[in-house]
């Protein structure tokens, strides 16, 4: 072996005797690596010294344990979503097999790759990293995104998947974009855990911190930085939390602001994305027509001293379906009014026949009930992140887990400009009442806005209006199938008692007056297979109206003992 360290090598003396050969070897204090030559040497402790202290200097172990450990300790404490931490009760529809709803648990988690984004070991959000952040993201992009800014009147199923990527990446190069996503996401992730109409902590700290930035934004003198497509769409987004609040003050608020940062930009149809973010914003301006056009539904929200702007008409992009009621095109598969009329539901296809309806009321009730993949029901559950929706049922089938989508509420824009358009008769108006809440409430398990409450119970004036007795059978039926859907929505959950108050309250009064008219003659079976079927039918209109049903039974009996109880008091006092 040789010395690793020295260009020259050491000397060496070397005695060599007649009987044993023995070797001699120098060593020179200069020398600051010495290989062993002779296994003798082993045993020397100064060579062995040197030798370890060598190593130890320049071959010393680089792990550092201590920093390793304490990686180790902060990845079993970080938030991981591979499966969800967080989930909805969501009620599962029934199956051919199944003879009733049960609730069922549905992963809110994504699956990551070694290579996914929202995998990221740095944890590169544009905010404040926090905890919640991770569920949000997930709920975000798997369930809200495909559901609520893609629509499928206007992208592919493969272009909706794109376009939900570039916006989220577009959303991280934005902190204010960001920080609204997170506020909004976890907003309608945990709306049935608020009391009081008051969020959780999490949605308040991402709301003020979003409100912050946008302040911080707004103030800015340069147009192209005050008014631009991410302020925008945080913006919106802050306005869907705003309606999940019920602060109707706050709402109007930002949508004032919108509306002058969208004039500094030139107009609507100068901004940018306009398959996702100009659809939004003319959707928003139509629900605010709907709401100033009941104003019951606005003082109820509005304060006297809050002054309500006023509504204004946004025209859509060539390429964006009208939501002017008044101007509307058949389906591509049907080539005139008569084939469009036969494919509608029997209850709704003799309102067409027998009432006079105007084509945009009848292709209005085709779109709901036969738009397919736009108003589409998951046949197997939620679908995943990224993959294409490539089949779907009617929505007036009962199969599958139905989905509040995009093209779900393009259609509810739709049905809410019907509404507040002065030209609709009283029975356009009662189609209208009876799509929308059908659109709006799509699933039970969800808590949704108590705005939406209020607008039912609007509505059960204008059903309340309407006698059964002398009304023409297509209307009756309409008005019977009305009824008993307002009042299973209103009267949710099952009650085995009739509520507080049941006796002024016009819910019950709505649900009496089907049970008056029909139960003397008929029993419930031949009602729902006679009348109720002939409109949109769903598993949750099975169950719920007919426990409105029952609960109309149970007032008409407690009236029959209560004046037999009475008939008997009065007879006993004239004896």
């Amino acid at each position: 072996m040789h010395d690793l360290t020295h260009s020259n090598i050491p000397t060496r003396s070397v005695d060599i005797g007649p009987a044993k050969p023995k070797k001699t070897i120098v060593v020179h204090a200069k020398d600051t690596f010495i290989n062993y030559s002779h296994p003798a040497q082993l045993a020397d402790r100064a060579r062995r010294r040197k030798v370890s202290s060598y190593i130890g200097v320049h071959f010393r172990n680089r792990s550092r344990p201590l920093v390793r450990k304490q990686a180790k300790e902060k990845q079993q404490n970080e938030v991981h979503c591979s499966k969800a931490e967080q989930a909805v009760a969501t009620l599962a529809y029934q199956d051919d097999a199944s003879t009733d709803t049960t609730a069922s648990e549905t992963e809110l988690g994504v699956p990551r790759d070694g290579h996914g984004l929202r995998n990221d070991p740095f944890e590169t959000w544009p905010i404040q990293a926090r905890a919640s952040i991770p569920v949000a993201v997930d709920y975000f992009l798997q369930f809200y995104a495909p559901a609520h800014t893609v629509r499928p009147d206007l992208f592919s199923p493969e272009g909706g998947a794109q376009a939900v990527k570039d916006y989220f990446r577009y959303a991280l190069q934005q902190p204010l974009m960001f920080e609204t996503i997170v506020a909004l996401s976890h907003a309608n992730l945990f709306v049935s855990t608020w009391t009081d109409h008051c969020p959780d902590s999490q949605t308040l700290f991402h709301y003020g911190s979003a409100l912050k930035r946008l302040r911080s934004q707004i103030a800015s003198e340069d147009p192209g930085i005050s008014a631009h497509d991410a302020v925008l769409f945080a913006i919106v987004a802050l306005m869907g939390i705003d309606f999940l609040m019920s602060d109707m003050v706050t709402f109007q608020t930002h949508l004032s602001g919108l509306r002058r940062l969208v004039a500094l930009r030139g107009g609507i149809e100068f901004l940018g994305w306009p398959s996702l973010l100009k659809p939004s914003i003319v959707g928003l301006e139509t629900f605010w027509t709907y709401i100033c056009s009941a104003p019951n539904l606005l003082r109820a929200n509005i304060p006297i001293t809050a002054t309500p702007i006023e509504p204004i008409s946004l025209s859509p992009s060539p390429q964006m379906p009208s939501t002017n009621i008044n101007h509307c095109g058949y389906s591509d598969a049907y080539n005139d009014m008569s084939s469009l009329i036969a494919s509608l539901q029997p209850g709704y296809r003799r309102l067409a026949l027998e009432c006079n309806l105007s084509p945009c009321i009848i292709d209005l009730v085709h779109k709901v009930l036969h738009f397919d993949i736009n108003l589409h029901h998951y046949p197997n559950g939620m679908t995943r992140y990224g993959q294409p929706i490539l089949s779907s049922n009617a929505f007036a089938s009962s199969q599958g887990t139905p989905l509040v989508s995009a093209a779900n509420l393009a259609v509810t824009e739709y049905a809410a400009a019907a509404l507040a358009s002065p030209q609709r008769t009283p029975i356009e108006r009662l189609i209208c009442i009876s799509l929308l809440t059908t659109l709006l409430d799509m699933t039970r398990h969800e808590k949704l806005s108590p705005l939406y409450a209020q607008q039912l119970r609007l509505f059960e004036e204008e059903v309340l209006a309407y006698p059964l007795d002398d009304s023409e059978p297509a209307v009756r039926d309409l008005v019977a199938w009305l009824s008993l859907n307002l009042g299973q929505r209103i009267l949710w959950p099952p009650a085995k008692a009739l509520p507080p108050g049941w006796r002024d309250d016009r819910c019950t009064a709505m649900v009496m007056k089907v049970v008056r008219h029909f139960s003397g003659r008929w029993s419930y079976e031949r009602l729902q297979k006679d009348v109720l079927m002939g409109f949109v039918w769903t598993d949750a209109c099975q169950g719920g109206m007919k426990m409105a049903w029952n609960l109309g039974l149970d007032v008409l009996r407690l009236e029959r003992e209560e004046e037999e109880a009475l008939a008997k008091t009065q007879t006993q006092t004239q004896t």
